[in-house]
């Protein structure tokens, strides 16, 4: 992959800077923290991105500690955020497994969805362009059928990623465009099927229904598929991102999120809801508009560049 044009820790400046703004008025505490800094520590962890439940295990697991001064806060913070990402850690590598395996005798299929406007498409299009740098034959699908110009933005990131695309424009439903992708993998052995579906609401129930039926119709022609369920998420969204995974998650059995939008948000935090609440891992993060602007999730290295100096 080629260099990434930023960094993690300038992807995540608006996110740190909000926790480091927050975090000041206990600075100045280089004694105990007293029971209104407590009062103010619940405030502030229950007004961030972290979501309630996981606000309020770290209030009551920052309350445990002995001798708590900023220091200790600062600490005890970053190691419970450590932790809760931790509990649902995976490996982005282990994507590849399926693919990699030697009895395999059939396409692998990835399926992503997500809401409108999270990034769904262009995560498709870098999630193709790193399995055609290993090798792999690609075909992206076009389920989008709603979006008049989703079969064109596909085509063109099908094209900077050169991998193959099935996107016929006579075809208007979903699962008939995903059922016959994977037919036509199967038939001309590609390795990998790249699933776009339409972006939708969580709340809009038929359309989360039409999510079963193409995972339904692809698992009927390839029962060991799809192999892997990818959720697209914006990180501007803040906790309204895990209202919309656990909507998701419940139909599909999401097997990992692709985090966008970072360098645009202060949410950054959003993460590690995901992981301590929902259970759901972060596998990438995406960092920009550029095929390689894509990023393997590793819970050290997120802490640090979210929280920075702070704590050490």
């Amino acid at each position: 992959m080629k260099t990434k044009s930023k960094d993690l820790f300038s992807i995540l400046e608006k996110s740190r800077n909000s926790w480091s703004d927050k975090l000041k008025i206990f600075s100045d505490k280089k004694n105990f923290l007293t029971d209104q800094d407590m009062e103010s520590l619940e405030e502030l962890l229950y007004g961030s991105d972290l979501g309630p439940s996981t606000a309020h295990y770290f209030l009551e697991t920052i309350k445990k500690e002995k001798n708590l001064n900023y220091s200790v806060l600062l600490t005890s913070l970053k190691s419970e955020m450590l932790n809760s990402l931790n509990l649902a850690y995976r490996d982005a590598d282990s994507i590849w497994e399926s693919l990699n395996d030697t009895n395999r005798t059939e396409p692998v299929v990835w399926l992503v969805s997500g809401v409108n406007g999270a990034g769904k498409t262009t995560s498709i299009g870098k999630l193709a362009y790193m399995a055609n740098l290993k090798g792999y034959k690609v075909l992206m699908a076009s389920a989008d059928t709603f979006r008049a110009a989703a079969q064109d933005q596909l085509i063109s990131w099908s094209k900077k990623a050169g991998v193959f695309i099935f996107a016929p424009e006579d075809m208007k439903d979903p699962s008939a465009v995903a059922y016959n992708a994977c037919q036509k993998a199967k038939a001309q052995n590609y390795d990998l099927v790249l699933i776009d579906t339409a972006g939708r609401l969580h709340t809009q129930s038929n359309l989360m229904n039409e999510l079963e039926k193409i995972k339904k119709v692809i698992g009927n022609l390839l029962p060991k598929s799809p192999q892997e369920s990818f959720l697209v998420l914006d990180a501007n969204s803040g906790q309204n991102a895990c209202v919309q995974a656990k909507n998701f998650h419940s139909i599909l059995n999401i097997t990992g999120v692709i985090l966008t939008k970072l360098d645009g948000s202060s949410k950054g935090g959003v993460a590690i809801s995901l992981a301590k609440d929902l259970k759901l891992p972060v596998l990438f993060l995406g960092m920009g508009e550029a095929l390689s602007d894509i990023q393997k999730f590793n819970p050290n290295n997120f802490v640090s560049a979210l929280m920075g100096g702070q704590g050490q």
